[in-house]
Protein backbone atom coordinates (compact mmCIF):
# COMPACT_ATOMS: atom_id res chain seq x y z
CA UNK A 1 0.00 0.00 0.00
CA UNK A 2 1.32 3.32 -0.54
CA UNK A 3 0.32 6.22 1.89
CA UNK A 4 0.68 9.66 0.97
CA UNK A 5 0.49 12.63 3.52
CA UNK A 6 -2.01 15.51 3.12
CA UNK A 7 -1.24 18.75 4.37
CA UNK A 8 -3.81 20.80 6.12
CA UNK A 9 -5.97 18.12 7.99
CA UNK A 10 -7.65 19.38 11.08
CA UNK A 11 -5.81 17.62 13.69
CA UNK A 12 -8.55 17.92 16.25
CA UNK A 13 -10.89 16.01 13.70
CA UNK A 14 -8.95 12.53 14.64
CA UNK A 15 -8.98 10.40 17.95
CA UNK A 16 -6.28 9.90 20.13
CA UNK A 17 -5.51 6.88 18.52
CA UNK A 18 -5.82 7.79 15.12
CA UNK A 19 -3.49 10.77 15.79
CA UNK A 20 -0.93 8.15 17.69
CA UNK A 21 -1.53 5.93 14.48
CA UNK A 22 -0.56 8.72 12.03
CA UNK A 23 2.18 10.36 13.69
CA UNK A 24 3.67 6.72 13.89
CA UNK A 25 3.50 6.08 10.34
CA UNK A 26 4.78 9.64 9.42
CA UNK A 27 7.89 8.59 11.50
CA UNK A 28 8.52 5.30 10.22
CA UNK A 29 7.83 6.26 6.30
CA UNK A 30 10.14 9.49 7.43
CA UNK A 31 13.00 6.62 7.29
CA UNK A 32 12.38 6.08 3.41
CA UNK A 33 11.95 2.68 3.58
CA UNK A 34 9.00 0.15 3.36
CA UNK A 35 7.25 -0.34 6.55
CA UNK A 36 6.10 -3.81 8.08
CA UNK A 37 2.91 -4.29 9.76
CA UNK A 38 4.68 -5.56 12.54
CA UNK A 39 6.82 -2.29 13.41
CA UNK A 40 3.16 -0.36 13.83
CA UNK A 41 1.38 -2.94 15.43
CA UNK A 42 3.76 -3.41 18.33
CA UNK A 43 4.47 -0.24 19.34
CA UNK A 44 0.57 0.41 19.05
CA UNK A 45 -0.03 -2.80 21.10
CA UNK A 46 -2.24 -4.02 18.22
CA UNK A 47 -1.83 -7.77 17.76
CA UNK A 48 -4.38 -7.64 14.63
CA UNK A 49 -3.91 -5.56 11.65
CA UNK A 50 -7.63 -4.96 11.08
CA UNK A 51 -7.58 -1.78 14.06
CA UNK A 52 -4.43 -0.39 12.52
CA UNK A 53 -6.55 -0.80 8.70
CA UNK A 54 -9.34 0.90 9.99
CA UNK A 55 -7.46 3.63 11.92
CA UNK A 56 -5.67 4.18 8.53
CA UNK A 57 -8.97 4.40 6.89
CA UNK A 58 -10.28 6.79 9.15
CA UNK A 59 -7.63 9.02 8.36
CA UNK A 60 -8.17 8.59 4.88
CA UNK A 61 -11.84 10.11 5.29
CA UNK A 62 -10.59 12.70 7.29
CA UNK A 63 -7.82 14.22 5.05
CA UNK A 64 -4.64 13.29 6.69
CA UNK A 65 -3.48 10.99 4.06
CA UNK A 66 -4.00 9.12 0.76
CA UNK A 67 -4.41 5.55 0.24
CA UNK A 68 -2.69 3.69 -3.18
CA UNK A 69 -3.29 -0.14 -2.87
CA UNK A 70 -0.47 -2.17 -5.23
CA UNK A 71 -2.22 -5.11 -5.32
CA UNK A 72 -6.01 -6.06 -5.77
CA UNK A 73 -5.73 -8.03 -1.77
CA UNK A 74 -4.81 -4.36 -0.58
CA UNK A 75 -7.91 -2.78 -2.63
CA UNK A 76 -10.43 -5.04 -1.17
CA UNK A 77 -8.92 -4.38 2.00
CA UNK A 78 -8.85 -0.59 1.72
CA UNK A 79 -12.10 -0.90 0.42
Amino acid sequence: MIIEFLDGANRATATTVQLETYDLLKAKLAEGRKVSVTELLVPLGLSDRRPLISRIKHLAEKGFLRLEPETEQEAASVA
